[in-house]
């Protein structure tokens, strides 16, 4: 079964405020963008999904294919667990 990886649109409001400077690309390099796409920031999976979903739009070509494979590679099962998360 194919995955549909085309990017999504996601607002702002959904990326926890005190993360919203490191993924901002007017506003922040890509090197620490990176920081971000390639999960190695520590934040809940709620946090980081939207974030990555966020940084598969970004500008800059490698931080934007860095986030895809991020959101590819999550464990098993995750983001299905936080689609069936009523409390989003």
């Amino acid at each position: 079964m194919a995955i549909d990886t085309t990017p999504i649109a996601i607002s702002p409001e959904t990326i926890p405020e005190k993360v919203r400077p490191l993924i901002d690309a007017r506003k922040t390099p890509a090197e620490r963008r990176m920081i971000v796409a390639r999960a190695a920031l520590p934040m809940p999976i709620e946090a980081l999904v939207p974030c990555l979903a966020w940084l598969s739009r970004d500008p800059d070509e490698v931080v934007r294919s860095q986030a895809r494979s991020s959101l590819e590679n999550l464990p098993q099962g995750t983001l299905d667990s936080l689609l069936a998360r009523t409390d989003l």
